[in-house]
Formats: C-alpha cells, sequence, structure tokens
C-alpha cells in the first residue's frame, strides 16, 4: 500500500492545508472546500501498472454528498464523496482505475460546486 498525504501534493485555486479539524493522517489535510480548488499528485508509482484500487480518505461534515472532478493521466470522470456526519470523521471512497507502471502517473482532484470537504490522503494498493 502506498499513502500519500495530500499537504504534499500541489493544490491551489481556492484549495489549502490546515489541520484545525483533528482525526487526519500525516500534518494536515486540504480544505478542498472551495468550487475549482484543486489537489494534485505528481510522478505517482503505479508499480506494475494495470488496473489498481485507489482510495481518498477525506471528510465531509456537511449534510450533502460532494463530488469532484477526477483526472488520471489524462482521463476525467467525476466521484462523490458522501457526507460522513462531521469534519473530525473521516471515511473513503474507493475505486478501480488504469495506472501506468512506475512514477509516471497524475492523479488529479478537482472540486466542484461546493466543493469536495477535506482530503486527507491517497492511497494506492
Amino acid at each position: 500500500q502506498i499513502k500519500l498525504q495530500a499537504e504534499f501534493a500541489s493544490y491551489g485555486l481556492g484549495s489549502f492545508v490546515e489541520s484545525a479539524s483533528l482525526g487526519f493522517a500525516g500534518n494536515g489535510y486540504i480544505n478542498l472546500n472551495a468550487k475549482d480548488g484543486v489537489i494534485h499528485w505528481t510522478k505517482v508509482d503505479g508499480r506494475n501498472g494495470g488496473n489498481r484500487t485507489i482510495r481518498f480518505r477525506y471528510a465531509n461534515g456537511g449534510s450533502n454528498t460532494r463530488s469532484a472532478r477526477l483526472i488520471i493521466n489524462g482521463i476525467a470522470q467525476y466521484i462523490n464523496f458522501p457526507s460522513t456526519g462531521a469534519y473530525e470523521t473521516y471515511g473513503f471512497v474507493t475505486l478501480k482505475v488504469d495506472l501506468q507502471q512506475g512514477f509516471t502517473n497524475s492523479i488529479r482532484l478537482e472540486a466542484v460546486e461546493d466543493g469536495a470537504g477535506y482530503i486527507d490522503e491517497l492511497q494506492i494498493f
């Protein structure tokens, strides 16, 4: 398993590092609550490549499901972050994706509408 902390990725356009809400791993999380906020992991290790499971550890204290656009190596899809009930309560969004072999992958998460909550880490299995 590979764990990539969100606060060490590139980020911007309204997103920022924060550590006010407890329960995060690492040094903090990215507050991706602003529309058009972005987190971008580059040179991500896809190991042997192929179909892999990735998982985002996140918190969404709002009452509504939030969405984000996920772009992996130029291929986009939308994913949902259901409410976790509190910003100190973390959950996971898990999906299967195709990754390239080695440290050649780009994984970008873009907030849409009212943002995507707090993104703590990206995990690759």
